[in-house]
């Protein structure tokens, strides 16, 4: 069990101090190379673990969740970052997030 902020730790413990290290850069890079590979993920389609940030945070923009708590959780110091990146949602993004919202309100 661990209490670190880190997504991606160490298999062992630190003998210095017995936390779960966090893995350098380049080696989470380079377990998403292998994992890209073994998933049979073309070596055109972008996997790297920033994907999974961006992943998560269209996929919680399309489930409804507010600009605002996405910037918190995303750590963003303002919303330009979050609407200009996520632009790319579609009108029917934007549709489906509203009929959740209204549908919310019965």
């Amino acid at each position: 069990d661990t209490t670190s902020d880190h997504v991606f730790l160490t298999l062992r413990r630190s003998h210095r101090t017995g936390d779960y290290s966090p893995l350098e850069e380049r080696a989470t890079q380079e377990m998403f190379e292998v994992l890209r590979k073994k998933a049979d993920i073309p070596d055109n389609v972008p996997c790297h673990p920033h994907s999974l940030r961006h992943a998560f945070a269209t996929n919680a923009l399309r489930k409804g969740i507010g600009l605002i708590p996405l910037q918190h959780i995303l750590g963003h110091a303002n919303l330009v970052q979050i609407t200009n990146t996520y632009s790319h949602l579609t009108p029917e993004d934007d549709s489906a997030a509203l009929m959740a919202v209204l549908r919310q309100q019965d």
